[in-house]
């Protein structure tokens, strides 16, 4: 018997349908879409509490998780994002030892290796649960921590004109931010590294034609020095005209960037998705 289309709902839950011919009415329990791995599922409810550590345990010990997981690597902060995934979508179930080495890899992935775990470490402590969870089982003050770590990567700030490394100011920006920081600690602290730094991007983007880059070059400028309080004019202005000068197709590679949209597909990165855990459980049994 087909089910009238109001039992197809998007909501979990109960729906009382019509009687069927002559009986009372009888009640049917419907679901979001069919849970994916079905098998996996129910068995990862019983038994995540023995996953949880054999995750903790190959982490700790630096083994490769050879399997196509979720974000496509097995680098510590991608295996401990995984993990508190875990501990958020199946429930938490640590032993004493296996917390203090939980620990332990927090307080090594705040010592981020690059961009990449820098902004994988900065999400998860932006974000109240997985913060929480962090703070739990290492420090307190994990967020400045992380801040301490990366203002001690001299290599970061003061290597030569480098698309790879422009990415530290603007991070310590939205860090000084989030931490509520005065900008005269931060302008001393790192702000006339970066205002040091504007000159050589400029230079090394006197004759670009990426339109795309000198905008997002430009934007950031302007909000760093804005939250600075320092004069960027003269730098900004000479990118301004550079970019503003460039053939008109250009602005169509601007309009495809998805800038707006990547913005916003980094705070949802860290949403769960059962399906995506099931694999990562599929694969551990292997």
């Amino acid at each position: 018997m087909s089910l009238p289309w109001r039992a197809v709902a998007r909501r979990p839950g109960n729906w009382t349908l019509p009687p069927r011919s002559g009986g009372p009415p009888y009640t049917t329990t419907f679901h979001e879409g069919p849970i994916r791995y079905t098998g996996i599922y129910s068995w990862v409810i019983k038994r995540h509490g023995d996953l949880l550590p054999k995750a903790i345990d190959l982490a700790s010990s630096n083994s490769i998780i050879l399997t196509n997981v979720q974000y496509g690597t097995s680098d510590l902060w991608t295996v401990l994002k995984q993990i508190m995934e875990i501990i958020l979508a199946y429930g938490e179930s640590i032993d004493r030892a296996e917390g203090q080495s939980f620990g332990s890899l927090i307080q090594r992935a705040l010592e981020p290796a690059g961009k990449s775990s820098a902004m994988i470490m900065f999400e998860l402590l932006r974000e109240r649960e997985t913060r929480e969870l962090i703070e739990r089982y290492s420090v307190g003050n994990a967020m400045e921590v992380l801040r301490s770590n990366i203002l001690a990567e001299d290599r970061w700030r003061y290597s030569v004109l480098s698309r790879m490394n422009e990415w530290i100011y603007s991070l310590l920006a939205k860090i000084d931010e989030w931490l509520e920081i005065d900008p005269q600690v931060s302008l001393v602290e790192w702000g006339n590294d970066y205002v040091e730094h504007t000159h050589r991007i400029v230079e090394g983007l006197s004759n670009s034609m990426d339109w795309g880059r000198l905008d997002e070059t430009i934007r950031e400028m302007d909000e760093i020095s804005s939250s600075l309080g320092v004069d960027l004019y003269d730098e900004i202005s000479t990118l301004r005209n550079r970019r503003d000068n460039l053939p008109s197709e250009g602005d169509d590679n601007y309009e495809d960037d998805g800038s707006e949209s990547s913005s916003t597909g980094s705070r949802n990165e860290g949403t769960n998705s059962l399906g995506q855990l099931d694999n990562m459980f599929a694969s551990l049994l292997e």
